[in-house]
């Protein structure tokens, strides 16, 4: 009987069980390197980040610092420049990117920039970061001359919007009448020109809105919000505001505390007319040429601080009207900022007729001394009195503040 057929099995199997044996002992061979590998790894990391304490200090900062830090660098940088400095915080290494997306607040300043694609992709990245959180957001429309329609997909979380748009609004994208959903929007710059009527609601649902920034006085009644809700309202200075347009629109601004007018043109306005009453402002802002004329066309008997950034002629022409300073019984504050550094126009307001309750010589004036009474009866400065009567002339940003 021939045997040799078992004695080969036998030794195959003798063959497959060294086999197996060896791949097991590989395997472990593997296991031990590969948790040797491990322990290696993370004894260098653990020396990098030793290195690195040493090297850059700044890497043994906290994260909440971190954080501190992230948020400054973005709430100090222009807004259409954020998005570039959000990118450079998270490129610098991982720890920097995983802090700073780790942290709503660093992502509430953001810019919307509009290029050739339908919707600005980095901005809705940079919006989810944001965690819901109310956002300050501004328009970089380089050479768009439209709105697309997702721009207003975040309109929820607005708080601030700059939409300074130098190629003119299109809003016909919108259903007649429709209005975004505001409810955290508080200040709002709007520049240059508006959709149609049927689009003149669309900032009507914006219950926190106070604080606007306009080009052109008649956008104000086409925004569609409630103006007794406004208490800051800037002209911007696009171009000249005209003086007719407006005194149509201050009869609307019933609870304005702080006005800013750009240059004005008078043309076509009847200065016979009467005298509007403003009782709640309190600070004005005339900064452009022809801007003091609102004060011969207005009564202001609250108000606190007056500053004339642009003062030449015409405005000197204007303060000394009869009646002019002396209704401004609450002035506290006047601010002047002269044209150009030797302007004599000052001097005329130096120069002009005293209120009747103004002590002192008439030279007073012409030493730049002119008082106004205080509360309890006593007598304030509005200018500070020179020794020489000659013409000062003043530091080198032409200005001249004066604190009563």
């Amino acid at each position: 009987m021939d045997s040799t057929p078992s004695m080969e099995t036998h030794a195959a199997q003798d063959d497959i069980a060294q086999l197996r044996q060896e791949a097991d002992d590989i395997d472990k061979e593997i296991e031990r390197l590969e948790a040797e590998l491990a322990r290696l790894e993370a004894q260098r990391k653990t020396i990098q980040g030793k290195l690195s304490c040493i090297v850059y200090p700044v890497n043994t900062l906290p994260p909440e610092v971190l954080c501190h830090i992230f948020a400054a660098a973005a709430s100090l940088s222009p807004l259409k420049e954020v998005n570039s400095v959000l990118l450079s915080i998270t490129g610098v290494c991982q720890r920097w990117r995983d802090v700073a997306i780790s942290e709503p607040v660093i992502w509430t300043r953001l810019c919307y920039v509009l290029d050739n694609h339908d919707q600005d992709r980095l901005f809705y990245r940079f919006l989810e970061r944001s965690n819901g959180l109310p956002i300050t957001l501004a328009l970089d429309p380089r050479d768009r001359l439209s709105l697309p329609p997702t721009f207003f997909r975040s309109c929820s979380q607005w708080k601030e919007a700059d939409i300074s748009f130098p190629g003119g609004f299109l809003f016909n994208f919108l259903a007649p009448g429709s209005s975004l959903i505001l409810p955290h929007l508080e200040k709002l710059t709007v520049v240059k020109n508006w959709g149609s009527e049927s689009q003149h609601s669309l900032f009507s649902n914006a219950p926190r809105l106070c604080d606007v920034s306009i080009a052109y006085p008649n956008l104000l009644l086409q925004l569609g919000f409630p103006l007794q809700q406004l208490r800051k309202l800037t002209l911007l200075e696009h171009k000249r505001i005209l003086l007719h347009d407006l005194l149509a629109l201050l009869p609307h601004l019933h609870a304005v505390e702080d006005l800013s007018i750009g240059p004005i043109a008078r043309f076509g306005t009847d200065i016979t007319r009467d005298k509007l009453d403003i009782q709640s402002l309190s600070i004005l802002s005339l900064r452009g040429k022809g801007s003091s004329l609102i004060l011969a066309h207005t009564h202001l008997p609250h108000l606190a601080t007056l500053s004339i950034s642009t003062f030449e002629d015409t405005d000197a022409e204007v303060l000394v009207r009869p009646g002019i300073l002396r209704s401004l019984s609450n002035l506290a504050t006047l601010s002047v900022y002269l044209t150009y550094p030797k302007d004599l126009s000052f001097l005329a307001l130096l120069r002009a007729p005293r209120p009747r309750y103004a002590r002192g010589r008439a030279s007073d004036c012409d030493t730049g001394q002119y008082v106004l009474p205080d509360q309890t009866g006593g007598r304030r400065r509005l200018f500070p009195p020179r020794p020489s009567p000659r013409p000062r002339v003043l530091d080198a940003d032409h200005s001249h503040s004066c604190a009563l």
